[in-house]
């Protein structure tokens, strides 16, 4: 996550992302996948639609983590389903682990939750997002929530008000924001994106998401059991 404002930046975000997380296949023989339209896909277009990732091992039994991101074009057409299970088949088929996780913001991506749900996982726990993922990765997420509302364009902007008011919620829930700061970036993103005006109605609107999300912190744990994936028909 970060500024992709310019081609530069954005060459080095994806420089900066693959180092992170595509460089391990030699060293654990899983890291990053890209997504693509099906053959003959006319629907979609070429290139590159989206990535899937698989985080090393985070406990002691050898759980790993998957994580993915598509563009919004081929949401709802089966490509993330469909590249999660094959990725899915890739590790259970390679690797000993006993369980692929996934740590979602519920209230924010019921989607992501639907996808899991296809995919097997069950619900394990919910706890808070700085005992899973940490401040800084936080602070990273709110960073990048304030830039897409800033650059959305207006068939995305109520969808990503949405979505980093919740988070902003509940990450002042567990005190990784402060409450009036936090409010005033996100008017200040608002104000300057020249898709959006910032009326009484809308502020209204930012006071209801935030509202969701200072009621419900934290983030959930799903999980993808082996032997699950392995005797269900996906497989």
């Amino acid at each position: 996550m970060g500024d992709g404002s310019t081609k530069e930046k954005q060459i080095r975000l994806v420089n900066e992302w693959y180092h992170e997380y595509g460089n391990t296949w030699d060293e654990l023989g899983y890291g990053l996948w890209g997504v693509y339209r099906r053959t003959k896909q006319s629907d979609l277009p070429s290139g590159l639609l989206g990535i899937i990732w698989i985080e090393r091992p985070n406990d002691d039994e050898g759980r790993v983590e998957i994580n993915y991101a598509v563009n919004p074009t081929a949401w709802g057409k089966g490509i993330a389903y469909e590249a999660g299970a094959r990725v899915l088949d890739f590790i259970f088929e390679t690797t000993a682990t006993p369980s692929v996780d996934a740590r979602i913001f519920e209230d924010v991506n019921p989607a992501s939750i639907r996808l899991i749900k296809k995919w097997g996982g069950c619900f394990v726990e919910r706890r808070s997002a700085v005992d899973y993922v940490g401040l800084d990765w936080l602070r990273r997420t709110n960073d990048y929530d304030l830039w897409l509302i800033q650059r959305a364009n207006r068939a995305m902007l109520s969808n990503r008000i949405r979505d980093a008011c919740i988070r902003t919620g509940q990450l002042i829930a567990e005190g990784v924001l402060k409450d009036r700061p936090a409010r005033e970036a996100v008017h200040r993103a608002l104000h300057a994106n020249p898709n959006y005006e910032l009326t009484p109605e809308v502020i209204e609107k930012i006071e209801h998401f935030l509202s969701i999300g200072l009621s419900s912190p934290g983030m959930s744990l799903y999980r993808i059991d082996r032997h699950i994936w392995m005797e269900s028909e996906r497989h």
